[in-house]
């Protein structure tokens, strides 16, 4: 331990360093990455996810196969590194929606206790099952007050941005089943879930707008 108090500083400090860039906010839990990639505005959803479904609902809404066609590998590689290390200037206007989609995909995917929850997943089966409708919608309503937050905002923020992808179908071929095709193993929702919360939407997410992400105008760029 004979190092001088000089040195042990900067060694401190290239450790900070490190640990902001290998902070990732894919295959990490959804409160981790809410908390890695905060929005000001309260809403407790990462930044990555509002700022997709914001390029996407201004860009790609009429764009056919939305959220099926893949983008381009290399772009959406590039993307997912530049919101992996919280890159302040990301441009989603230089990127496709279909590669804004597919990161947003990719982001649902890798969570590694998926939106509706482990915990919770056998239940919304059951409740999905069920053959008297209204016992589908309380059962639905129950279950999904009993999801964490930052999960029951993903899930209310996807549902009402898949609704507008689906009312644009006769333009842009995505159906509500193209829609649970690529929604069902991306979330880890089994089709009769998936159809459950879109029959009832209108109900289970009445009221819920979403709300475009404008950052903070300050001066700060994030560089301390």
């Amino acid at each position: 331990g004979g190092k001088k108090p000089k040195e042990r500083e900067a060694e401190k400090d290239s450790q900070a360093v490190e640990e902001t860039t290998s902070c990732p906010i894919f295959g990490v839990s959804l409160e981790v990455a809410v908390e890695r990639h905060r929005c000001h505005d309260g809403v407790p959803l990462p930044m990555v996810v509002r700022q997709c479904i914001d390029h996407i609902e201004e860009y790609g809404l009429n764009m056919e196969g939305e959220y099926r066609s893949s983008g381009v590998k290399s772009k959406i590689n590039k993307l997912r590194n530049a919101f992996d290390n919280r890159s302040n200037n990301i441009n989603l206007s230089d990127y496709e929606p279909a590669v804004v989609a597919s990161v947003l995909k990719q982001f649902l995917r890798e969570l590694p206790d998926p939106v509706l929850t482990y915990n919770l997943m056998p239940t919304f089966e059951e409740v999905s099952a069920s053959p008297n409708p209204q016992a589908r919608i309380e059962g639905m309503k129950r279950l999904i007050s009993q999801l964490p937050d930052c999960n029951r905002t993903l899930l209310q923020w996807i549902f009402v941005h898949m609704g507008h992808v689906i009312e644009r179908k006769h333009i842009n071929k995505m159906t509500l089943q193209n829609v649970s095709i690529v929604l069902s193993p991306t979330m880890k929702i089994r089709h009769r879930v998936l159809n459950c919360l879109f029959e009832n939407s209108h109900i289970l997410f009445e009221g819920i707008s979403l709300k475009k992400y404008v950052p903070p105008i300050t001066g700060d760029s994030g560089i301390q």
